[in-house]
């Protein structure tokens, strides 16, 4: 998927420096003024595009996080069980093997 995303953005990146050249030749822009057209076309893209990338950054680490946070209350409330079976029973609870659940699914 990000590499049909990087074939996008350079698609995007060609289209815009062909329309800049394309618009300051029907325009009649000198070539300075054609410079500083296609560096402001060029700025704003790229400004754009960090601004997607951190954007998605931004939502994986949250993502990332809240996985973690769950994941760790699912583990203390397993915890805290194991320790009141063990208060009220007296007995160790242990958890099962992980080959004795991969025999059970199977």
């Amino acid at each position: 998927m990000n590499e049909t995303l990087e074939n996008a953005a350079i698609v995007v990146g060609k289209t815009a420096t062909y329309g800049g050249a394309a618009g300051a030749v029907l325009g009649g822009l000198t070539i300075s003024e054609l410079g500083i057209t296609i560096g402001a076309i060029v700025g704003i893209l790229g400004w754009v595009c960090s601004q997607y990338w951190s954007w998605r950054r931004d939502k994986r680490s949250a993502a990332a996080d809240h996985r973690a946070a769950a994941a760790d209350l699912r583990d203390k409330a397993e915890s805290d069980l194991r320790m009141t079976l063990m208060r009220t029973t007296g007995a160790p609870i242990m958890p099962p093997a992980k080959e004795t659940e991969e025999a059970e699914h199977e």
